[in-house]
């Protein structure tokens, strides 16, 4: 059935090619023309899959709380060196940062005037003043945790209250910045230092100096600007567009000696996409000129290259047209279909270039030769096909969508690929005969025959060191171990990567937060469960697993606690507190009444503890917007924790869920470092369903082919020996299974099969009895069919080697490991298939001699 229906392929292909020809370059052009409607999406929640639970949680705390991105700044005194004359010799420390200060408050004032931006923060803003001098500093017993409460005690004693009266006065001689002196004279008590955690709060985990008022670096040579678009990174023109809002700024608030970087979502979304197109770009450049010239050197004509590059480049359009209609964009992952189709799609062009060469050798007619070589070859190529195509789209059934959508693009890549082959190569062939008499060149015999004769001499010499290097290669791959970072997927040679890392070195580099979102009925209800979950995190302070956690519940504390913190205020002895005070005052010659607000205050304090709470004002409001929302399911707080640990276990993920949420179900925890624990979960049960998915699919279309189920165990084989030589190898190179690179594992059962397939389908071909594995026939096809497995092979590798070249570690890092494993396929399919069947083959010799 199959033979008839390749043998009707190759009549229409050649009676009617003008037809064939036109109908594909019609279709090229509708693909062409849906193509741009094609989207290019570089966020990593593209990649998620939608129905698992931890990505819900995410998408619904991102789409109640907002994006958590933003756009930073990295401000930073140059080297005097490169700089004016001026100040070359300006080199005070004092001057270096006023010149920070001066360009980030024009910086900031430009910045201000655009309406694509939200909020612009760098330095203390008027309503954490106004919170500190207004509500801190005055009810304090509202915002103190149990612990706070113990440092205030200590920092009212008679001692402390001496020390800091005597420092105050050491620091009001020394050359400090108003902002700081304005401290001083409204906090002589330094009770600011009790509250500098409430201070930076909302300023994330980054290691600031804020003596001035500025969010200058420890070394106070650098100044960190944070940037709230109105938009999310994801929206790429959007992101364009702010950039170069903010490059105009930059310019009109330019001051020498100092540079100006920026990083963070918006800027890594731009990079993100600029990297993809280069890549895109290079990877499918150089494979298609790789495969080209292997294709070239091979043949040695002219020719080729039109006979090989238009079907191809057809199948391709078709696979882009279809790509366009779902799902309907790329990513950082199925991009890489590209040059993995190149290389594969080329192959069977070999396989039927070669085959139809030889057949014109032999004397016969155009039409005959392309009716033996669809009806024969063709029959393996579908097989080979279809194989591949299968394991391709077991893929489909993983829970990563990037995975999902590459195996769907590629299985659908490989049929187009498949059909463009056989129709239009033996078209184009027809046509080009017609035109002109050639004289057609077999493949290079890449020296089989002495690689043959060595390995066949002495077959069960061979098959011992080949089950030799397996099983020690075996146990090597039993080491492999995980990368579940997903920045290790990302390319590090970006500017705002490398802006990123010389960032962290003077300001710190946090880990990805956890995102704690507590639920309650009203906001009393959700601020008391705040309360606990802030207490949890405290605990995990206390033990080191936690360096820095952001709350609404500084701001914004329940009722409860607060009555609890003015019973443990009511035991001060305020009156004794204020004696103290004056008479530390006079005695480092301070005047009382420059104080005496400050002493009304102390003294107002007993009795407003005496008054209601209440807690409110529309600086609250500002300050906890993005921690606390009302929807229509009630009150919702976001808590953000900083493990000190920037990649997470999954099994420390649990343990921080249980830590952090008690017995509380109103509680749900999510993050990158969630995601990625749910993720590595998922897809180690995918790759095994898509590993078994795959192995079964190719059984069974080798049981369809070959109906023996010796001749399908022969054909495994080899395809297992290189698989497990592959893992083995890399282990010992180092290379870590990824989000992305696992993948090629099921890809390889398909891939790599396609040696074994048409080497014995050639064997089984020569006349073999059709029952038995017959006699004589190794070396036969091993030199024939041997040059076009060898062929295929390397173009199947340099297409999944070029993404080698791609910027996107996790795509390299698959193309090196596909590269390494085709080309270990290869290497047992030419050396163990051949002794298999020499084997066998001097075995039934013997029965049939007896």
């Amino acid at each position: 059935m199959r033979k008839r229906i390749l043998k009707k392929i190759a009549r229409i292909s050649y009676h009617r090619y003008r037809l064939v020809l036109s109908i594909a370059l019609i279709l090229t052009i509708v693909s062409l023309l849906l193509s741009f409607r094609l989207e290019l999406k570089t966020d990593i929640i593209n990649l998620l899959p939608p129905e698992s639970k931890a990505a819900k949680v995410f998408c619904r705390a991102i789409s109640s709380f907002g994006t958590f991105d933003y756009l930073i700044v990295f401000i930073r005194t140059t080297d005097t060196q490169r700089t004016s004359f001026a100040l070359r010799y300006s080199t005070d420390k004092n001057t270096d940062i006023k010149r920070l200060e001066n360009f980030s408050d024009s910086f900031a004032y430009e910045l201000g005037k655009s309406d694509l931006i939200e909020g612009i923060d760098y330095k203390i803003s008027e309503e954490i003043k106004r919170f500190f001098q207004e509500e801190l500093l005055k009810r304090p017993y509202l915002y103190l945790s149990s612990s706070d409460i113990r440092k205030l005690k200590t920092k009212l004693s008679d001692e402390a209250i001496y020390r800091q009266i005597k420092e105050n006065k050491r620091l009001l001689a020394s050359p400090i910045s108003f902002a700081t002196k304005d401290f001083i004279q409204k906090d002589p008590f330094n009770l600011r230092s009790i509250f500098k955690g409430y201070i930076l709060q909302q300023k994330g985990p980054y290691n600031l100096d804020l003596s001035r008022g500025y969010y200058l670096s420890p070394d106070q040579k650098a100044l960190l600007m944070i940037i709230k678009p109105k938009r999310p990174p994801t929206d790429i023109d959007f992101d364009k567009k702010l950039l170069k809002t903010i490059k105009e700024a930059e310019k009109k608030a330019y001051k020498e000696g100092v540079r100006v970087d920026y990083t963070g979502g918006y800027i890594m979304a731009l990079d993100d996409e600029r990297m993809i197109k280069r890549d895109i770009i290079l990877t499918l450049s150089l494979a298609f000129f790789l495969v080209l010239t292997l294709f070239f050197l091979t043949f040695r004509r002219k020719e080729t290259f039109f006979f090989v590059s238009v079907p191809l480049l057809m199948g391709l359009a078709w696979t882009v047209g279809i790509a366009s209609l779902y799902p309907r964009h790329l990513n950082m992952v199925t991009f890489g279909f590209f040059p993995i189709l190149i290389g594969l799609g080329v192959d069977y062009a070999i396989h039927i270039y070669n085959r139809y060469l030889e057949e014109k050798r032999k004397g016969k007619d155009t039409l005959s030769s392309l009716e033996i070589t669809l009806s024969q070859t063709g029959e393996g190529i579908l097989t080979g096909a279809l194989t591949t195509a299968v394991a391709f789209y077991s893929l489909t059934f993983t829970k990563f969508r990037g995975l999902s959508e590459l195996g769907f693009l590629s299985g659908t890549g490989i049929l187009a690929c498949l059909l463009s082959m056989f129709f239009i190569l033996p078209a184009i062939l027809s046509w080009q005969v017609k035109r002109k008499r050639f004289v057609p060149k077999l493949l290079h015999p890449f020296g089989l025959e002495k690689i043959s004769k060595i390995l066949l001499k002495s077959p069960k010499i061979t098959l011992i060191v080949a089950i030799f290097i397996t099983l020690i290669l075996g146990l090597s791959a039993l080491g492999i171990t995980f990368d579940s970072d997903f920045r290790n997927l990302r390319p590090k040679e970006t500017p705002a990567f490398k802006v990123r890392n010389e960032m962290g070195k003077k300001f710190g580099s946090p880990s990805d937060p956890l995102m704690i979102i507590a639920s309650g009925k009203n906001k009393e209800e959700v601020l008391q469960v705040n309360e606990r979950i802030t207490q949890r995190i405290e605990e995990l302070k206390k033990e080191g697993r936690m360096e820095y956690y952001q709350s609404p519940i500084s701001f914004l504390p329940s009722k409860k606690r607060a009555r609890e913190n003015i019973e443990e205020l009511r035991r001060f002895d305020f009156e004794s507190i204020i004696t103290t005070f004056k008479e530390a005052l006079l005695k480092n010659g301070f005047r009382i009444e420059a104080y005496q607000r400050y002493i009304d205050e102390i003294r107002n304090l007993e009795a407003r503890l005496k008054g209601p709470v209440s807690i409110s004002g529309k600086d609250l409001e500002k300050m906890t917007k993005r921690y606390l929302i009302e929807d229509e399911e009630g009150f919702k707080t976001l808590t953000l924790a900083y493990p000190v640990k920037k990649i997470l276990s999954p099994k420390e993920v649990d343990e921080f869920e249980e830590r952090i949420k008690g017995n509380e179900k109103g509680i749900k925890i999510t993050g990158v470092g969630i995601i990625a624990s749910e993720l590595k979960r998922l897809i180690t049960k995918d790759f095994i369903l898509a590993t078994v998915l795959a192995f079964t699919g190719v059984f069974i279309m080798l049981l369809i082919h070959f109906r023996r189920i010796k001749i399908v165990i022969l054909a495994l084989i080899p395809l297992i020996c290189g698989i497990i030589w592959m893992l083995g190898i890399m282990r010992l190179i180092g290379l870590r299974m990824n989000f992305i690179n696992i993948v090629v594992t099921p890809l390889i059962l398909g891939i790599g099969i396609d040696d074994g397939i048409h080497i014995i389908h050639r064997y089984l071909e020569k006349g073999l009895v059709p029952r038995s594995l017959g006699v004589g026939g190794v070396e036969d096809a091993i030199h024939h069919t041997g040059r076009a497995v060898v062929m295929t092979s390397l173009t199947t590798m340099v297409g999944f080697g070029s993404l080698v070249f791609a910027q996107y570690r996790g795509l390299a890092t698959m193309g090196a490991l596909a590269l390494l494993g085709v080309g270990l396929c290869l290497i047992a399919s030419l050396t163990i298939l051949p002794v298999l069947l020499k084997i066998m083959e001097n075995t039934k010799r013997h029965e049939l001699e007896k």
